[in-house]
């Protein structure tokens, strides 16, 4: 019979010794990459919030300041709401994807290593992060933390609500302009588009009016009306603005749609702006 040697006795002794060990580092490992994991994700989805929803959703906030149709409403604001619904299924996918933070945890108690200080260093973070991800992917869009996305998804809630009370939309029966073409005004603040689809006649006298009128917010700051007229041809909706904001409307309000007719600044003649009153 062969005998074994002493050193190879003491080399498989000391592998044995290990594996507990190096498997304990492995798990160690899963921790913190699932914990690197759940804060990519959620910072993920802050950044998309940022970059792309925010932006989204004050555009269409800007862009409706005369009236409101809800038809032409919805498109856009349930494509900003695709944006963050995806963000938030793709965190909510990372929390779920195996190992999970419950699996872990109940692998290291069922090592009894959940007492061990290098073990309990890691789960505690991937704990936090995962309680974060999960509360963060649950929050409807209407109720994001982060932004202004909380107080523009307000408004424009509120503004279907309040088109719907009014009993007229924001839309009417498209127009062609004749021979002479057609003057109306626009007016708006340092944070709006001078060049937007929304004009109105006659031109308001001044802010105030405009805002009442035009259904404006009552802190919407509008300093400048501009004066174009629209070339023979084009075609324009024409309708009567809704009351909103705890504004009458009443103005008569005209829709190019650029997204259909391209840019508007194609089929007018710019008069220029000027200041606009506010008394």
């Amino acid at each position: 019979m062969r005998r074994v040697r002493p050193f190879f006795l003491l080399a498989w002794a000391a592998l044995l010794s290990a594996t507990p060990l190096d498997e304990q580092s492995d798990f160690i490992k899963k921790v913190q990459d699932k914990t690197k994991a759940l804060d990519a994700a959620r910072k993920k989805v802050d950044e998309t919030c940022a970059s792309k929803v925010e932006p989204a959703l004050k555009k269409i906030v800007d862009d409706w300041q005369y009236g409101f149709d809800p038809a032409k409403f919805a498109g856009p604001r349930d494509a900003a709401k695709g944006l963050y619904e995806d963000a938030v299924k793709a965190l909510s996918d990372v929390v779920k994807k195996d190992p999970t933070y419950d699996t872990l945890l109940s692998q290291a108690k069922a090592k009894k290593w959940d007492g061990i200080s290098k073990v309990k260093d890691a789960l505690n973070p991937c704990l936090t992060a995962n309680q974060l991800a999960v509360k963060k992917a649950g929050l409807p869009i209407g109720d994001f933390d982060k932004g202004k996305i909380k107080e523009y998804w307000k408004i424009l809630e509120q503004r279907v609500v309040d088109a719907g009370k009014s009993g007229s939309g924001g839309s009417g029966p498209t127009i062609t302009v004749g021979d002479d073409g057609l003057v109306l005004w626009r007016c708006y603040g340092p944070a709006n588009n001078p060049f937007g689809d929304w004009w109105v006649a006659p031109a308001p006298k001044n802010a105030k009016e405009a805002r009442t009128s035009c259904a404006l917010p009552p802190t919407n700051y509008l300093t400048k009306i501009r004066s174009v007229r629209f070339q023979a041809g084009t075609k324009l909706e024409k309708s009567t603005c809704v009351p909103l904001f705890g504004q009458p409307g009443g103005a008569t309000q005209y829709f190019y749609d650029s997204s259909k007719y391209g840019d508007i600044k194609k089929c007018i003649e710019d008069f220029g702006e000027s200041s606009l009153a506010n008394p």
